[in-house]
């Protein structure tokens, strides 16, 4: 259940993007109702309402697993720990104020300012998704640092430059021709200097990312985190590749999606990496009785 909460999260993150990048953000006109008289799409809204409604489940998929991953939780206690319980309920909390957030992003005909708050609201739910599914991997015991502290906070400095990354992008996508519709505002922002800001923050991501690799290997850490650097290392490269392509082509949906799906990998990568730098505390073996001194 954790495993697929976190996939779904995924994939509503890049469906939030197809909506954005097909001009469907105004497919379902109002909300919560798609239009004033169905709740569901009609013939009439065309491939544009199916698209958004389409979005629309998709939300309503993800909190109904929230909601059953709090049930199962508080209905095992205390066989689990209260941990899984709050990031159950973390998620079973920000899933549904991401919908009212999509509310009313369409109620103010997708204002930009609101529209980038909606993608950005994602990324706490993957965190707390992410957590979930690293506990269950972990189980139930007792949690402990199995790292030093230097590298725990070389993988948390990632995961915060991996935030702003994301912040400064969603800026950068709002000033840009995919608004969800061709009447919606933009973000009263240069593009370029937003552009050169977000990559400076990646250029500065993808250092700590081979300093985090380098100092892992060295300290001998666990696998997940020596792992996680390394793919980290990749999909930082693969995604700044595409970021360049992507520029210089006039900013193509495909690839604008495809930047999507890998800002939600790079994501997650980050904070598993930095979650596997806690884990369960080994058993201590207890040393024979020495005899007494005489």
């Amino acid at each position: 259940m954790a495993a697929t909460s976190l996939w779904l999260n995924l994939v509503l993150l890049v469906s939030g993007g197809v909506v954005r990048l097909t001009d469907s953000g105004l497919g379902c006109p109002t909300w919560p109702r798609c239009t004033e008289a169905s709740l569901v799409t009609t013939p009439a809204m065309g491939v544009h309402g199916y698209i958004e409604f389409g979005n629309r489940l998709l939300g309503v998929a993800l909190m109904l697993i929230a909601v059953a991953l709090v049930t199962v939780t508080f209905r095992a206690r205390p066989a689990f720990p209260a941990a899984w319980r709050c990031l159950a309920g973390a998620q079973a909390l920000v899933v549904p104020a991401q919908a009212l957030i999509g509310g009313i992003l369409v109620l103010t005909d997708l204002n930009p300012y609101v529209r980038s708050l909606h993608f950005l609201v994602s990324f706490p739910i993957l965190l707390a998704a992410t957590a979930l599914l690293r506990r269950t991997r972990d189980g139930t015991g007792p949690r402990a640092a199995t790292t030093r502290g230097a590298l725990r906070l070389l993988t948390a400095g990632l995961l915060a430059t991996v935030s702003a990354v994301l912040a400064v992008g969603a800026l950068v996508t709002g000033t840009g021709p995919h608004a969800g519709d061709p009447k919606a505002a933009r973000l009263p922002f240069d593009p370029a200097a937003l552009t050169r800001i977000h990559t400076d923050l990646v250029y500065l991501l993808l250092g700590l990312t081979l300093a985090t690799t380098i100092t892992a290997r060295a300290l001998r850490a666990p696998q997940p985190v020596q792992r996680g650097s390394i793919v980290l290392v990749a999909l930082i490269a693969a995604q700044g590749l595409l970021g360049y392509v992507q520029y210089h082509t006039g900013v193509p949906p495909l690839l604008v999606a495809l930047h999507m799906l890998g800002a939600g990998l790079i994501f997650v990568t980050a904070a598993w990496t930095h979650l596997s730098t806690t884990g369960p505390v080994s058993p201590v073996s207890v040393l024979p009785s020495q005899p007494e001194s005489r």
